[in-house]
């Protein structure tokens, strides 16, 4: 992890990077999970959210005991197991059993995603004027009840690196990358360990291309490998893919738990955080990873991936925080 010793704190910083923009917009990139709906629907921490009953719903469906499935379990262990149990109940391979609990995720989402309200988070993050924002959900109730004035599938039906949405609001647009798949697509859902090593090969792949496209070192001569920052700000408008935006860019991880078992994306924040070191503060993107203090994130407290905890007492002080640094006035950012 980058060490700061005479900088800000925390929240100055990330009110900093919250603010930062080019020309209107802001060059910050969220990652959003599921705690973006509990905390738009009010949910609590003892509540289960729809995620959770949608996997559950299916269990049974499945024939499954509603006990074996608890939910402390992550979202890819609950799929993998969900993957299973079809496979015992209906006796049929894998491959077949996953595109059947694909389209029974979708049935049960798409009659929430119709019927959801329009909800005050979703809006004021599309009014925040972002470029890119990167959902690890699949369903799309950020999409379709932000109040967009259009809702474009760019690429939902490409492959794991490049799907995304844009959405059109008041304020602009902005582009919802979406690692998992969607809703939308129902064979583009990924969310098992099965693909797995597809999707280390292709982000592999995609780091070691966007690195040799910025080395300017000619046998053995020449200032070396650009700066993270340098090359951020070279592409953030179209980026290649989302696994150039989690490499390079100024990150805000909100509403997810960041599961220990997704060894893809944590590889990937291993490889940002390897690609930082030889880099000083100013040449960098910062890391953040917000929170409040009811939740346990041991996982992640280890710094080895550099991802920065910033803490709040709760969940309402958390989005307070957040809208609030969106809706003020940008802030010019810093030079390289």
């Amino acid at each position: 992890m980058i060490q700061r010793t005479h900088s800000p704190g925390p929240k100055v910083r990330l009110r900093r990077v919250l603010r930062e923009e080019v020309e209107g917009k802001r060059t910050c990139v969220l990652v959003i999970g599921d705690g973006i709906n509990a905390q738009a629907a009010n949910l609590s921490l003892d509540q289960r959210g729809h995620w959770h009953r949608v996997m559950l719903t299916i269990w049974r469906e499945a024939g499954g005991k509603p006990g074996e499935l608890v939910e402390t379990m992550s979202p890819i262990a609950i799929w993998s197991r969900l993957v299973q149990q079809w496979c015992f109940r209906h006796g049929t391979n894998s491959a077949r059993a996953e595109r059947m609990v694909r389209a029974r995720v979708c049935a049960h989402f798409k009659r929430m995603e119709s019927c959801c309200l329009k909800r005050s988070i979703y809006a004021k993050l599309l009014d925040g004027r972002l470029v890119n924002t990167i959902s690890l959900n699949v369903d799309r109730r950020f999409l379709l009840h932000c109040g967009a004035r259009q809702v474009r599938d760019r690429h939902a039906r490409s492959g794991f690196l490049h799907r995304y949405f844009e959405i059109e609001g008041s304020k602009g647009r902005t582009k919802v990358w979406c690692p998992y798949g969607s809703t939308s697509v129902a064979k583009s859902i990924e969310l098992g360990h099965s693909g797995f090593d597809k999707q280390l090969m292709a982000m592999e792949e995609r780091r070691a291309t966007l690195m040799d496209a910025n080395n300017d070192w000619a046998y053995g001569f020449g200032p070396g490998l650009r700066s993270p920052k340098e090359i951020y700000f070279q592409e953030w408008r179209s980026p290649e893919s989302w696994c150039d935006l989690i490499l390079t860019g100024p990150l805000v991880f909100i509403g997810t738990s960041l599961p220990p078992d997704d060894w893809p994306l944590w590889w990937l924040l291993h490889q940002r955080a390897r690609y930082f070191v030889p880099f000083t503060e100013s040449q960098v993107n910062e890391t953040f990873y917000i929170t409040s203090d009811e939740v346990e994130a041991d996982h992640i407290e280890n710094g080895a991936a550099g991802l920065e905890i910033v803490r709040f007492k709760d969940f309402d002080s958390l989005w307070a925080f957040v809208l609030h640094s969106l809706a003020m006035a940008g802030r010019k950012r810093d030079s390289l």
